[in-house]
């Protein structure tokens, strides 16, 4: 109840690989024809997304980046898309990964029209797009993947460990300008944040699809870390992070969320006592009992200033 019997020709035509992404640059949306003597005597199981194994009974678990490996890098690569006609580029492509196709715009696109295209759809997480206009024929999209879905949209016949080959990708243009090809390239591939079972930090439990997380572990895919810090000290700071190169240009400190931005949850919480203080919502608004500025002044950049209740006073 989790699948559906296949011929293996129907696998190679609706499931295979769109070309030979080493050599040919352009796709239809259509794998490769099958067609020896055996291609509708032989029959397979193609699972639905999230489940695996010979007769599809296997669940997947939620999967994720690994906590406890840091300094990693992003999953990144370069789709350049480009024409022989003398116009500009139109039409849609279809980014194909893992079985799955998203559309892509390519009349008057741009890098948020890209991000927002293919940000959490189908085989994909939180995706950033930088889109380049090389010329009127010639663009270049590059793609950073962030995250990838927590509940995985892989089956038996596909799977990627967060780091895939550029070769897993293709582009069907069928719906592009006339003689247009797609040529992918890396841009980061080495170091690449995990993408597995448990994040593992917990064990899989294949029957049902549920992790159960190491001490110290927590969220669907254990991705979480779960520690209470308790701390003694009457004059020493509960938690400390400390960054020593004097050429550091990172963050100091990181939080993520594979959920979007919202109202529901919040990043910080402050408790004095029993009594909120400070927080940081999940969509990036700030609460805070009092706000004194020592230094500097206050800016407001856009959407004004607006007081519920109390006033404004101005001192000096």
């Amino acid at each position: 109840g989790h699948g559906i019997c296949s011929s293996i020709a129907d696998v190679s035509l609706y499931g295979g690989p769109d070309y030979d992404s080493t050599s040919v640059y352009v796709g239809d949306g259509l794998g490769t024809a099958y067609t020896n003597w055996d291609k509708d005597s032989i029959h397979l199981c193609q699972c639905d997304d999230g489940f695996f194994g010979s007769d599809c009974t296997s669940v997947m678990c939620p999967k994720g980046d690994d906590p406890l490996t840091i300094n990693q890098n992003y999953r990144s690569i370069n789709m350049r898309v480009a024409t022989v006609q003398d116009c500009d580029l139109e039409g849609k492509l279809g980014l194909q990964f893992m079985g799955k196709s998203v559309p892509l715009t390519l009349t008057s696109t741009s890098a948020a029209l890209c991000t927002s295209e293919l940000a959490f759809q189908g085989p994909f997480g939180h995706v950033k797009c930088r889109y380049i206009r090389v010329d009127r024929k010639t663009y270049d999209f590059e793609l950073t993947f962030y995250s990838w879905p927590t509940f995985p949209t892989l089956n038996n016949l596909y799977s990627h460990d967060g780091n895939p080959s550029r070769l897993e990708f293709y582009c069907d243009l069928s719906d592009a300008t006339d003689q247009t090809t797609c040529v992918f390239t890396d841009v980061q591939a080495s170091n690449i944040r995990e993408y597995a079972y448990c994040s593992n930090r917990g064990f899989c439990n294949f029957a049902t699809g549920d992790c159960a997380c190491n001490d110290g572990y927590g969220g669907p895919a254990c991705a979480n870390a779960t520690y209470l810090y308790n701390h003694g000290s009457n004059t020493l700071p509960g938690m400390q992070v400390n960054v020593n190169g004097l050429d550091y240009t990172s963050t100091a400190l990181q939080l993520n969320t594979a959920k979007s931005k919202a109202s529901d949850f919040n990043f910080i919480e402050a408790l004095a006592g029993s009594e909120v203080v400070f927080y940081v919502r999940g969509d990036g608004t700030v609460g805070i009992n009092k706000l004194m500025t020592l230094s500097g002044g206050q800016t407001v950049s856009g959407g004004g200033l607006f007081v519920e209740s109390g006033g404004v006073t101005i001192a000096e």
